[in-house]
């Protein structure tokens, strides 16, 4: 049974491993979870292996806008991951808009603070 561990003052819980193949020609993914043995029999097959991801610290939605641009910067963070992880926008030019950014994070804590009462 995988658990995933719990983050710490408001992290989230890191991400649970697992795999897939993906065939490419026929456009079909069949997860396999893990542990599993395969045997690719096209070239058009692709194994993709999901690592495990390490929880949080802290708030993301309380990260600092520089921060997550030198994620963005160097890598470490797809504008895609800063708009759903850290509520961040950035541009075509891969720069953070702090103004929007600001407006989608207090979208995203009050969105949080909803879903929080109705589970009370």
């Amino acid at each position: 049974m995988l658990v995933q561990t719990p983050g710490l003052f408001g992290g989230r819980a890191g991400v649970l491993p697992g795999a897939a193949v993906r065939n490419s020609r026929e456009g079909q993914t069949a997860e396999i979870g893990i542990g599993a043995l395969v045997t690719l029999t096209s070239p058009d097959e692709v194994a993709e292996l999901h690592l495990a991801g390490g929880s949080g610290f802290g708030d993301p939605l309380q990260r600092s806008i520089e921060a997550v641009q030198r994620d963005l910067d160097g890598g470490y963070v797809t504008p895609q991951g800063a708009r759903r992880d850290y509520g961040c926008v950035a541009g075509p030019n891969g720069l953070i808009d702090p103004g929007a950014s600001r407006e989608l994070r207090r979208n995203l804590a009050s969105n949080v603070a909803k879903k929080s009462k109705a589970e009370a």
